[in-house]
C-alpha cells in the first residue's frame, strides 16, 4: 500500500509508473465469496484459476463460498490438477498437471533456506509443468494485446533469456526446458531480499 514500494517494484520488474494498484485486492475467502455471488448482486470475479490447493475441500464454509458456482452459468472455473479433487467436480476447465516429481521446482524451508530440485521422470500424456502453464496463459494474452502483459519497453512481461541475452519461448512447451525458469523465476524474488534491496523491503521481508 505505501507508494515507496510500488515504486520500487515497478522499477524492479520494469513495469510503467502507476500499474500496481495502491489498494489491495480481496482476501482469498472474499475472492471466493464474490466468485459465488451473482453478477447482478454484485459479484465482480467471474472467472478463478486454480493450482496447487483444493478449495472445495478446505474453503471455511463451503455451502457459501464454493457450491453455489455450480448454479452460475456465467462464473468460469479453471483447475489444474494431477487427479480429480473436490474442486474439480464443479471445474469448467481441467489441465492436467505434473507432479512433483515429473517436474523442476523451487520450495522453501521454515528455516528460511529456498532449494530447487529438478525432474526424476516425464509427466504422463498431456500433463504440464504449473509454471509453464501460467507462462504459455500470460504469453497468449500479450499476444492478444493484453497491455497487463507488457513491460515499460512494450516486451512481454516474462521474457526470459539464456547467457547471450536471447529471448528463449518458454510459453512454447518444446522450449520450456531449453533454461531453468524457476532460476530466472528466483532472480526476480531475489531482488526484494538481497543486500542491495530497499531496507523497507528487507524489513517486511523477514517479518
Amino acid at each position: 500500500m505505501k507508494p515507496e514500494h510500488r515504486q520500487e517494484a515497478e522499477e524492479f520488474w520494469n513495469v510503467p509508473e502507476g500499474r500496481i494498484q495502491a489498494t489491495p485486492g480481496y482476501h482469498t475467502v472474499k475472492m471466493w465469496e464474490q466468485f459465488c455471488t451473482p453478477a447482478a448482486d454484485g459479484g465482480d470475479i467471474d472467472t478463478i484459476w486454480v493450482q496447487v490447493t483444493n478449495p472445495g475441500q478446505t474453503l471455511p464454509n463451503l455451502n457459501k463460498l464454493f457450491y453455489p458456482k455450480q448454479d452460475l452459468s456465467e462464473k468460469f472455473l479453471i483447475v489444474s490438477d494431477v487427479y480429480p479433487t473436490a474442486t474439480t467436480q464443479l471445474a469448467d476447465l481441467i489441465l492436467p498437471s505434473a507432479m512433483w516429481v515429473e517436474k523442476n521446482g523451487v520450495f522453501g524451508n521454515s528455516e528460511r533456506r529456498t532449494q530447487q530440485w529438478f525432474k526424476m521422470v516425464e509427466p504422463p500424456g498431456d500433463a504440464r509443468d504449473d509454471v509453464w502453464q501460467t507462462l504459455a496463459v500470460a504469453h497468449r494474452l500479450f499476444e492478444k494485446g493484453l497491455e497487463t502483459m507488457r513491460d515499460r519497453d512494450g516486451k512481454f512481461l516474462f521474457d526470459v533469456r539464456d547467457e547471450k541475452g536471447e529471448v528463449v519461448p518458454v510459453w512454447d512447451w518444446q522450449h520450456y526446458y531449453d533454461v531453468n525458469v524457476d532460476r530466472h523465476l528466483f532472480e526476480e524474488y531475489r531482488q526484494f531480499t538481497s543486500p542491495e534491496a530497499p531496507k523497507t523491503w528487507l524489513r517486511t521481508m523477514s517479518m
